[in-house]
This record gives structure tokens, sequence and C-alpha cells, in this order.
């Protein structure tokens, strides 16, 4: 992974996320001013780094709202889009208690919202109910009438949809595949919004979207699969088990959560700055020993097995969050899944740090070639007839 931040992995982490979602040049301003504070207290860090990219959200956000009102539409779309990236990575290293955060994320949306609207790309924002709250996502279709294969995508331990969707979109449509990216349970405006914080089945966030997908004349209800990262290698392949209207899953890194690790145990190498208050923030624990107790209690043993549709795992040899062994034993134990495979990224191709860090492209490339041959997408343009 390419680590601007030698001395603090959070902080390249997600300067790698923003690599992918915006422009080197305007990373580098958010950044440069940082690279003497990385010896810091962890709070004149924080606040450094809000400031420093929230400030080049603005300037990025104001240059595309001065090319809408010149009526440059597009130019104005991919400064918008690039902003709401600029901002979520200011927000996604806040402490949760921080009263800005939420605003924060509120004005990322703003600036999605306008931006997808003015890139004039077939994207529509989905309002899910769930127990009181609600699942917001957006729902993206290729060109062409229809219907259309489509992926739930959904977010992982710090994720959010905007970031999934500004990274894979392209990925998605150019394979003639639609994708809901959408902000599950303890995670996104799910858990910022509206409090709504993990629970281990999975399947019943998973089925009311598949529900959604089903009024969708655009989506062919007979080919709706899931895809998530991260923590997701637990949630989709869980989701997928016990909802048989899923007729596919991948899991971009594995992750067996309670039977083989627990996040509250990680303390390096995090995509976050420290992993106590973001678990107790996931979880609704009121102290660590607790959040412990609750991801220990998660297990894919009964769901791995009953799983029968195709599985994917996809993950990177320099993983040192889930080593590939535990990778190995998920894809071992979908014994009665169809088509049961793990895909290993190496060192030498890349996206062989967590999730594909390094190369997040790379590895998505591969997951959506891979649906498209399951689901039946395009992995090749198509001949002008």
């Amino acid at each position: 992974m390419y680590r601007y931040f030698k001395d603090n992995f959070a902080w390249s982490f997600s300067v790698s996320l923003a690599m992918e979602m915006g422009q080197i040049n305007e990373i580098d301003q958010a950044c440069a001013p940082l690279l003497a504070l990385q010896s810091k207290s962890a709070k004149v860090m924080a606040e450094a780094w809000h400031k420093s990219w929230t400030k080049i959200g603005d300037k990025v956000a104001g240059q595309g709202r001065d090319d809408a009102r010149n009526g440059h539409d597009y130019t104005a779309g991919m400064k918008l889009l690039r902003a709401c990236g600029y901002y979520q990575i200011a927000e996604r290293l806040m402490v949760p208690a921080d009263p800005r955060r939420n605003p924060l994320y509120q004005t990322s949306i703003d600036c999605f919202s306008e931006g997808v609207a003015l890139s004039g790309h077939r994207t529509t924002r989905v309002e899910i109910p769930v127990d009181g709250g609600i699942m917001a996502g957006w729902l993206t279709l290729p060109d062409g009438p229809g219907p259309h294969p489509c992926l739930i995508f959904s977010n992982g331990f710090d994720s959010t949809k905007e970031i999934l969707y500004l990274i894979h979109r392209d990925l998605s449509c150019q394979r003639g595949i639609a994708t809901f990216f959408v902000d599950n349970e303890g995670s996104g405006e799910a858990l910022r919004f509206h409090n709504m914080k993990l629970k281990p089945e999975t399947e019943v966030w998973a089925g009311k979207c598949v529900d959604y997908l089903e009024t969708v004349a655009q989506i062919d209800s007979e080919r709706i699969g899931i895809m998530a990262l991260s923590f997701g290698g637990y949630s989709a392949p869980r989701a997928a088990a016990f909802e048989p209207r899923l007729k596919c899953c991948i899991a971009l890194g594995a992750n067996p959560v309670g039977d083989k690790i627990n996040p509250v145990d990680f303390e390096a190498r995090l995509s976050t700055p420290e992993i106590e208050s973001h678990s107790l923030w996931l979880t609704g624990a009121k102290s660590r020993q607790e959040a412990w107790e609750i991801f220990d209690a998660y297990t894919l043993t009964d769901a791995l097995p009953a799983l029968k549709c195709p599985f994917l795992v996809a993950h990177g040899e320099l993983d040192l969050l889930v080593p590939m062994t535990d990778a190995q034993w998920m894809v071992d134990l979908a014994v009665n899944s169809s088509r049961a495979e793990l895909r290993k990224f190496t060192e030498e191709e890349g996206a062989a740090e967590h999730c594909g860090a390094d190369d997040p492209k790379r590895i998505g490339a591969f997951c959506y070639d891979w649906a498209a041959e399951v689901l039946g997408g395009r992995t090749k343009p198509e001949k002008p007839s």
C-alpha cells in the first residue's frame, strides 16, 4: 500500500482510498501540511486531519458549484463527487462523539447527490425502513433497458456506500451489472442518523434489500447477489446462506468474526485510529469487554455449510488482520456451495493488503468479472450490430 504517511497506517489507508476517488494534486494539498504532525498527540493529529481534508472538500465543492452555474454540468459533477470523497475522508477518522461528525457526513451526501445528478448517472437514492430506522442506498443502473443482474454491495467496519460507489460504480456499469450500494446496519447513515447497530442476523436487512429490488422493473429478480468487504466478509455469507433469493455471494476480504477473530483484539495497522470507541459505537456496548463478547458470539459455522449459491472469497496475502488460512477455512466450510472458490491476491500483483486497500479497483474488477460470469453480465464489450 502506498504510504504517504510512513508513521501512521490509518492516515495512509485513508489516502489510498482518496486516491481512488480523487485527484493526486488535491490529495497532496490536503496531506502535505500534515506530514510534520505525525508525532503529535492524537487530539492534535485528529483536529489537523479534519481541518485539512474539510478545507480541500470545501474548495473543490465550491469549484464544482461555480461550474454548474456556468452550465458545465459534467465538470461540476466530477468535482462535487470528488468533494464528497474528501469530506468522507475527513469524517471517517473523527471520534464518534464529535458533534461535527454527522453534519459533515450530511455535507458529503449533499455533494454526492448533486454530483450524481449533474454527471448524468442512472442512479437513484433509496430508503428502506428497518426497525424504525432507515437503510439508505444508491441504486445505479448500467446502460440499456434491462432487466439487469444486480449486486447488493454493503459496507464493512468503517466504510460507507458513497466510498464504495466512487470506487466501484464504473466497474459495475461497464459489466452490465446494476449495483445497490447500501449503508447496512452499523454503517453510514444507518448508524449515524438512525443509531442502527450491528446485528448478527444480516439476512434480515439483506432480505429487505431484495424485497425492494424485486419491485424495480430494470432489475432481474432472479439474478440478485450480494457483495461486501471487510466486516462484510461475515455479513455477506451469513445473508446469502439464509436468504435463498440471493444467487451469489462475494466476500471482498474474508472475516470469520467470532469463529477465528475478534475485531476488538485488533490494536495495530487499523484503518481507524483506535478500536475501542469504534467498537462501542457499532455495537451499542458499554465497555470494551462487552463489545468483545458481542463479536465473540458471531459465527459462520452454521451459515457456511448452508450456503448453496456460488461463493467467492477474494483475499490478500498481506492482510495482517485476517490471515489467508482463515479465508481458506471459510471456503472449505462452504461444502454445499455450487461454486466455492478463494482468489488469493499476491504482493507482486497488488491488492494484497486488507480488502485490497493497496489497489481497490484491481480486486474490485476481479469480483465484478466473477459476478458477470455467475449472474450473466458482460466481461468484454459487446460487438456493434
